[in-house]
């Protein structure tokens, strides 16, 4: 085991998978293998891979691996044809970052009392104006403004 690396996964020989063993459990193979067949096989659906890589952003976000890299190399997928894959469903990656990032920050505006520097670390923006900069962006309003427009509407009901 290695650890402190980039990538937390496990490697194994792949005969591993076919060895027979005298305590095996048939239902326990079957939810394995439910995991871990289309990952070695490589047929993934295409929209599948959509919802992978949100799944890849949503884990990696405030890490400061959250790159295309990385991504393509989690999903055991060529970063190329990641990008035609998520390009034939309408998407890139860094509009899925940004799809994530948005998505978070609306909810933990709406819903918590997190602070906007803690906010910001865990969408792995570099700085809070950055953050403030691109939700104003996409909103037309800065978080601050959104979470008190929410706490209004929260107030009101």
């Amino acid at each position: 085991m290695l650890f402190d690396q980039r990538i937390t996964g496990i490697t194994f020989p792949a005969s591993d998978l076919v060895r027979q063993l005298p305590t095996a459990n048939k239902e326990l193979l079957q939810i394995v293998e439910g995991c871990f067949t289309p990952r070695i096989s490589g047929n993934q659906p295409a929209d599948d891979i959509v919802t992978r890589t949100r799944g890849y952003i949503r884990g990696q976000l405030g890490s400061g691996l959250c790159n295309l890299e990385s991504c393509a190399q989690q999903l055991h997928i060529h970063l190329r044809n990641l990008q035609r894959e998520l390009a034939k469903n309408g998407f890139t990656f860094k509009k899925l970052v940004l799809d994530m990032r948005m998505e978070l920050a609306r909810d933990h505006l709406r819903n918590s009392d997190m602070l906007l520097s803690d906010l910001t670390d865990m969408l792995g923006y570099d700085n809070q104006s950055a953050f403030s900069r691109a939700f104003n962006r996409e909103h037309g309003v800065s978080p601050k403004q959104s979470r008190e427009a929410s706490r209004t509407k929260g107030d009101n009901n």
